[in-house]
């Protein structure tokens, strides 16, 4: 092999691995991006999920609202114990749980299936109950 052509493949060979670590860094931060968006798109949801727990129960007996609530593939569980919600959440590799202070005590139950839900919460005589529709 002559020399130019030894220094063509060299060049070649450096560029395919350069490309390659490109390439897994690219992969590694898409995939940090993602994490992160899905744990603040759920925050978010669990904000707004509190904040309309608090209305209808301030609005009194008989009033209801409908709040979107956004499941994405990193959610342990969503449990209501009394007046907190407590959110388990595999983020980044690490088992968190999330716990969300109410101003009332809250029943019902949020499915744990990946996907954007309606989610009816109703004030029942003083009682504040979460459904999905």
């Amino acid at each position: 092999m002559s020399r130019r052509g030894q220094a063509s493949l060299e060049y070649l060979v450096l560029i395919g691995v350069l490309l390659v670590i490109v390439a897994l860094l690219s992969g590694y931060a898409f995939f940090m991006y993602r994490e992160s968006l899905d744990l603040n798109q759920f925050q978010s949801s669990m904000r707004n999920l509190k904040d309309g727990i608090n209305n209808v129960y301030y609005l009194g007996n008989g009033n209801s609202l409908v709040v979107e609530v956004t499941i994405p593939s990193n959610v342990g569980g969503i449990t209501f114990q009394n007046n907190t919600i407590l959110a388990s959440i595999n983020s980044f590799g690490s088992q968190s749980t999330d716990t969300i202070v109410l101003d009332t005590n809250v029943t019902g139950e949020i499915p744990i299936v990946v996907g954007t839900y309606d989610v009816l919460v109703r004030n029942i005589n003083g009682d504040i109950n979460v459904s999905v529709i």
